[in-house]
């Protein structure tokens, strides 16, 4: 059980997932996303299914293509996770309920970044967003109004959202979700839903967010309702609460910056804002001369 989902970027590839593991009897949380550098590229991943023949498939990926540079990385995988695929579900006697499914995000020195899914032995690259697991028709639901194509930025405040309704709503989501953010010159970075910031943010108030704008919608369609009374409740009790939502989040963020910029006296007022809006993104921050 799982939701797992990838962004094609403008500035590169986002993948996300939840962190349930369910068994017949109990539950567990571990991480469904990871990467691994290879010879002239990275290769991230999140997956969805029978975990252990995917996370299986994937350390096969990582210990050929690390011993053997590739001229074409996509292909090299899809080669792998076919033999794997074919090996250890298609090859099994009894294959019901040992179905799996990837997002790979590839990085290369000339080819950028790249989003592809899996199904079955089939590889398939993805120009906007795809989700896996139980809860991607709810997933691509929600995302595929707000999807334009979105920076890295925009992408994770939409997965955070995206995630927060599904573990909400779809037996067996759960736990802390985990975003894995590769750019276009292969560096990345990796926020969860307790990192302070937008993602836990936008998770935590998500619900309340959703009763807010329904009950927006039921007072425009009371039509026995006085106009001056939903122009009220809509001021009052949803503009005034998102208004101060929004200065709550962004007083957060700036003491957080100043203690930043308190701890990092060498740096100039400029650094201190970009190295602090890297670490916000869950990227090693960027040097540079003062």
């Amino acid at each position: 059980m799982t939701i797992a989902a990838g962004f094609l970027c403008t500035d590169g590839v986002l993948l996300c997932a939840d962190t349930e593991h369910t068994g017949w009897t109990s539950k567990s949380h571990q991480s469904k996303v990871d990467q691994f550098d290879v010879p002239d590229g990275k290769v991230c991943f999140a997956l969805a299914g029978t975990s252990a023949l995917a996370w299986s498939a994937m350390q096969k990926c990582k210990k050929q293509l690390q011993a053997t540079p590739s001229s074409d990385l996509a292909a090299d995988i899809e080669a792998i996770l076919d033999a794997e695929y074919r090996r250890n579900v298609l090859g099994h006697p009894d294959y019901s309920g040992l179905d799996y499914s990837l997002l790979l995000a590839l990085w290369t020195k000339g080819g950028g970044t790249q989003l592809f899914s899996t199904t079955a032995t089939a590889l398939t690259e993805v120009k906007q967003f795809q989700c896996l697991g139980v809860g991607a028709e709810l997933a691509s639901y929600l995302i595929r109004p707000g999807f334009l194509s979105p920076s890295l930025k925009q992408a994770s405040s939409l997965a955070a959202y995206t995630l927060a309704c599904v573990k909400e709503s779809i037996t067996g989501c759960g736990g802390m979700s985990v975003y894995l953010l590769l750019r276009k010159d292969g560096t990345s970075g990796v926020l969860t839903s307790e990192h302070d910031g937008p993602t836990k943010e936008i998770e935590r108030y998500a619900r309340v967010y959703d009763f807010t704008m329904r009950r927006l919608l039921l007072w425009m369609a009371d039509m026995q309702g006085e106009d001056i009374y939903f122009e009220k409740n809509l001021s009052e009790l949803v503009v005034k609460e998102l208004i101060e939502k929004r200065r709550e989040w962004t007083r957060a963020y700036k003491a957080k910056e100043q203690g930043f910029a308190n701890v990092n006296p060498h740096l100039t007022p400029t650094q201190v804002k970009d190295m602090f809006a890297e670490i916000s993104m869950g990227f090693p921050p960027k040097t540079s001369g003062p």
